[in-house]
């Protein structure tokens, strides 16, 4: 926001107290400068603004302090920030998932419901159509039985025609024959006639034609009558019965047309109301929806300010639960924190009072201590008496026999030594040159020490140290043989597979024990073992005291001087080795000792003289020795204990201190926990008294009954579908019989009744001309009968002439009248063969009515042909009938709509719960990554802090310091150990150290953290005030080489700094006003060499 690299801030006092700020000498308001130092890294919040003390109070921070003051210099905040809008979302997913759950429950239950009505609809149909088709069957069955039965009919019917034409013709033949007979008697006549005389044959003619008609006439009027008793008591009784069956049938037939004509207009008008009143009620349901919407989603708003404020006031009942959970916990860790201070306080007293009686103790054995160094002295006096008459008197002898002793010495231990070491060497080149297979090294070239620890590691390795290491048993072996076979004669072999398994001894971190000397070693990993073995059981210390006290707990010990402590302080070694290494050094210099081995010979005989004088001053400073450094030890134990002891102290105190702050801010903490507990419970009260009148305002809406109306016009509506589908129905089942009754009127009913008018008129026909007839006959008989008297007269006359021709007319008569009677009967058999035929034909007219009316059920039943029939159909049927009777009162017929509709709310209800499902997933996974993230950031942070903190520290100390986490697996659970060591003193956490240590430790571990979020500008107020003389030079050279890189500013009293700096400013004050001066040490530096 500024363009300019140089920035200048200005305050300006006015005499009223008001202050005026400048930013490049424009007037600016104290935010807006605030926030834009702020954006540059420049704010109080910020570790690049150092308050005087600042350093001394990050070290005496408590480790769980000193993660935190990382976290805010990494910036860990947004981090939390992240993961608990994470947690709030993951929260409302939750809450829309167990939402979507409940909801898929009740419609998976509504879906089971359905499932059952749907299961009970297809049963329904199922059990229609088979009750339909069994139907179907049992009408096929009745169809071909009327099939059946008008074929057996018709069969009958042909054979009836058949034998009417026979009888038929049987007549004809009998009608031929009598012609025949009467021609022939004709001619007999007009023979006999010719004979006897014409008139006679005339009259015989005459006669006989009479006759002849008169039979015929009475023969006729006999078959009239019977026509006339058969027509008049039988067919035409039977054809009117017939007839008049047939008009009531095609009456009522014609009524039944009229009534499903009428029915069916009267159906189409309810039909036509029903679709009207449909349409109304469809348009009410229309407006009462939009009406149910409009409140629905009124209703919705409300509910929606409800939820929210049920979510605000669930938030608000968990702030109050977490409030008092809190509160609780805070009040429980107030009570700890009380006990524990009132611990810590019985713990400082005890410690204090341990810690007079310790110093008391340290001066006793001070005194004592003293008093055996004064015994002491006083048998050193007479020792170097003795000593300076013994040396007054044979100091050449003494130094001759020295000198003989020693070169004796070097000549037994060269000649020994050098040989060994020649056979040795020769061993190493055989092992090199792959004579010994697993073959390592010797163990002066596998483990080498720090020359720190020279002496102590030669003191301890020192017969060990040309050893030759080899890797299991079987190699010693070859190894052992090979020396054999090279005659070496001393040597030693370690095999590593025997000591691998060797571990160090655990040494506690006291004062001057600097720990096992196995870990002072340098060497490779897979010679741990090893180096266990040899040295794992020693314990390096800084002085004989410390090895001493550390012997006596049954710890090997070495000083760093080479002293040997054994365990239990039984025995002590110094110097083998230097004696070793000195014959070894000497080697080359022994020649020539016979002359001083003759001059030694002399000078023991009168060294001898004083040695008994000698043993006894020696073995009591041995003894006054050993109590020494009993008191040398118990003084440094003692004293040691005492600083330990008090450094605790100090600790405990500075934990005390703290803790009593954590008590008071804990304290400050309950109290605002019960102020933002009644603060919540006042919001509380206040949701809840928001929420009756919201939920009285849905009763409102509720109390309209709005969804109770639309489901009353929807019942209404259903109700009226379904009278209209039932009407639909009927009206088809009505056309349907409309048609069938209408086709059988007309087809069937008026055919079959006019064909019987026409038998009837027939019939009456033949009546009324029988009836004439026989009312005509008896008079032409009458009229016949006199003339065939009066022709008999005339022809009895002639008789007489022609009695000779008698016989053979009568016995023509006798013919003609057995052909007449054999005609009559063929006749009457012809009129009883009619009227069964006529019969058979009426019965085959009522069997194909009965069929065509089969026909038509079974169209209506939805079958065009006959169906199979079988014998258990009538059983089955009656048990399907009696099955769907219990189902037809509890079928939902719109189960199979209602399950597809829930079916697909359920469907998308599901993919919603898996979208739900998704967006929960994916806010875990990003709270996992933003964690992940986190640890990763905050990790990358400390190592970088740490790195640098190490080597700050030990560029302003040489001392060396580092950062623990005190749990690596959950970083933000533990804190961070500050832990340091200055010069040889053991490692100690920061709230341990001294006032100085901690100065110079929190003010590395200030500038260390800068690494992780470098600023442009830094401000130190005395950041040296605790620190030394060293320590402040340290850090004013280190802050000028980072002053290349940001601007550091520095309020100090320090002319090491002064020294340092590129520009120096001074306060004063002058007659109550403050006054500065600055000046350059550079440019006075120059001036000065000028000068």
């Amino acid at each position: 926001p500024v363009d300019n690299d140089l920035v200048t801030v200005t305050r300006e006092l006015k005499e009223t107290g008001e202050n005026v700020y400048f930013l490049n000498g424009k007037k600016t308001t104290r935010t807006a400068l605030g926030e834009i130092l702020d954006l540059a890294g420049l704010s109080p919040g910020g570790l690049n603004i150092v308050p005087q003390g600042a350093a001394t109070k990050v070290a005496d921070l408590t480790p769980e302090e000193k993660r935190r003051i990382i976290e805010d210099v990494v910036g860990i905040a947004k981090f939390d920030e992240k993961k608990s809008e994470a947690q709030r979302q993951l929260s409302q997913a939750d809450q829309r998932l167990e939402v979507a759950l409940a909801r898929i429950g009740e419609m998976k239950s509504t879906l089971g419901s359905l499932d059952l009505q749907r299961n009970d609809l297809i049963r329904y149909n199922l059990l229609e159509n088979q009750i339909n088709w069994l139907r179907a069957v049992e009408t096929s069955g009745r169809i071909m039985e009327q099939k059946g039965k008008v074929a057996s009919l018709k069969s009958q019917e042909g054979e009836m025609g058949g034998r009417v034409q026979e009888l038929g013709d049987r007549r004809q033949e009998f009608e031929n024959r009598m012609s025949q007979v009467e021609n022939e008697r004709t001619r007999f006549i007009v023979d006999v006639v010719q004979g006897g005389g014409a008139s006679h044959v005339d009259l015989q003619f005459q006669l006989a034609q009479v006759d002849n008609e008169l039979q015929t006439l009475q023969g006729d009027l006999q078959d009239a009558e019977a026509n006339l008793r058969s027509l008049g008591d039988e067919t035409i009784p039977s054809l009117k019965q017939i007839v008049d069956t047939k008009e009531k049938e095609v009456s009522a037939s014609s009524s039944t047309v009229n009534h499903l004509a009428a029915e069916l207009t009267k159906l189409d008008e309810r039909r036509k109301d029903l679709v009207f009143w449909l349409e109304e009620i469809v348009g009410a349901e229309a407006v009462l929806r939009q009406t149910i919407d409009g409140g629905a989603k009124q209703k919705g708003r409300v509910e929606l300010k409800i939820s929210e404020i049920s979510q605000k006031l669930n938030v608000t009942e968990l702030a109050i639960n977490a409030a008092n959970a809190n509160l609780s916990a805070e009040k429980k860790r107030l009570e700890e924190l009380r006990l524990r201070v009132n611990g810590y306080s019985e713990v400082l007293s005890r410690l204090e009072a341990n810690t007079k009686q310790l110093f008391e103790l340290f001066e006793g054995s001070t005194q004592e201590l003293n008093h055996v160094d004064r015994d002491l002295s006083a048998y050193e006096e007479r020792r170097a008496l003795l000593l300076g008459s013994i040396e007054q008197a044979s100091r050449t002898l003494e130094k001759a026999s020295r000198e003989v002793s020693k070169e004796e010495a070097f000549r037994e231990v060269s000649e020994s030594v050098a040989g060994e070491r020649t056979e040795q060497s020769k061993l190493q080149e055989f092992c090199e040159g792959g004579g010994v297979a697993g073959y390592l090294g010797r163990l002066n070239q596998l483990v080498q020490s720090p020359p720190a620890y020279s002496k102590a590691s030669s003191a301890v390795l020192g017969r060990w140290m040309t050893s030759f290491v080899v890797k299991d048993l079987r190699s010693m072996t070859a190894l052992i043989k090979g020396a054999r076979a090279l005659k070496a004669r001393a040597f030693g072999v370690i095999p590593l597979s025997e000591v691998e398994g060797s571990a160090a001894v655990e040494a506690g971190r006291s004062a001057g024990v600097i720990g096992p000397l196995s870990e002072l070693l340098k060497y490779d990993e897979k010679y741990a073992g090893l180096v266990n073995f040899l040295a794992g059981d020693v314990v390096v210390v800084e002085n004989e005291a410390v090895g001493y006290l550390v012997s006596s707990e049954g710890v090997k010990a070495v000083t760093l001087s080479g002293e040997v402590f054994e365990p239990g302080g039984k025995a002590f070694s110094h110097g083998f080795q230097d004696i070793v290494l000195g014959i070894l050094q000497g080697l080359e210099d022994i020649e020539g000792v016979s002359e001083i081995e003759e001059a030694a010979l002399s000078l023991k005989k009168a060294i001898q003289k004083r040695k008994g004088e000698l043993e006894a001053i020696e073995s009591d400073s041995r003894s006054l020795m050993k109590d020494r450094i009993k008191k040398i030890a118990t003084v440094a134990s003692l004293k040691a204990e005492a600083d330990t002891i008090t450094r605790i102290s100090g600790r405990y105190k500075s934990i005390f201190k703290s803790m009593t702050q954590d008590y008071d801010r804990e304290v400050r903490t309950v109290e605002r926990l019960s102020a933002k507990l009644a603060t919540n419970v006042g919001r509380r009260e206040g949701l809840q008294k928001a929420l009756p009148s919201l939920h009285a305002l849905i009763q409102n809406i509720e109390a309209l009954h709005l969804q109770e109306h639309l489901q009353e016009l929807e019942t209404s509506r259903k109700s009226l579908d379904e009278e209209a589908n039932y009407l639909r129905s009927r009206i088809a089942e009505l056309n349907l019989s409309y048609t069938r009754e209408r086709a059988n009127l007309e087809n069937v009913l008026q055919r079959n009744l006019e064909e019987n008018q026409l038998d009837l008129d027939s019939a009456l026909d033949d009546y009324n001309q029988a009836k004439e007839f026989a009312r005509d006959a008896p008079k032409r008989i009458r009229e016949l009968a006199e003339t065939k008297q009066v022709l008999a007269g005339q022809i009895e006359k002639l008789k007489q002439s022609a009695r000779q021709s008698q016989p053979v007319l009568d016995e023509f008569e006798n013919k003609i009248r057995r052909l007449k009677e054999e005609r009559d009967a063929v006749g009457r058999s012809i009129s009883n063969a009619e009227k069964e035929l006529f019969s058979l034909r009426a019965t085959i007219a009522s069997a194909e009515e009965k069929t065509e009316e089969a026909l038509g059920s079974l169209r209506i039943l939805g079958y065009n042909d006959l169906l199979e029939a079988f014998d258990a159909s009538e059983s089955l049927l009656s048990e399907l009938e009696k099955e769907y009777e219990t189902v037809v009162s509890s079928v939902n017929k719109g189960a199979e709509k209602q399950y597809g509709e829930m079916y697909q709310n359920y469907k998308s209800l599901s993919v919603r719960h898996n979208e739900l499902e998704k967006e929960r997933n994916s806010i875990v996974g990003f709270i996992k990554s933003v964690e992940a993230e986190k640890k990763t950031v905050f990790m990358a942070a400390f190592a970088k802090i740490r790195e640098e903190f190490g080597f700050i520290f030990k560029r302003l100390t040489d001392g060396e310091a580092w950062l623990e986490l005190e749990d690596e697996e959950e970083v933000f659970s533990g804190g961070i150990l500050l832990m340091a060591r200055f010069g040889l003193k053991p490692a100690w956490e920061s709230l341990s150290l001294s006032g100085g240590e901690k100065a110079v430790s929190g003010v590395a571990l200030i500038i260390a953290m800068q690494s992780v979020q470098p600023h442009p500008f830094y401000l130190f107020d005395e950041i040296d005030s605790h620190l030394d003389a060293i320590n402040s030079a340290n850090l004013a050279q280190f802050l000028k080489e980072r002053s290349t890189a940001a601007q550091i500013v520095t309020i100090t009293l320090r002319d090491v700094f002064i020294a340092r700096s590129d520009m120096t400013y001074g306060v004063y004050a002058a007659g109550g006003i403050s006054r500065y001066v600055h000046y350059k040490p550079a440019a006075a530096e120059v001036s000065v060499r000028r000068g």
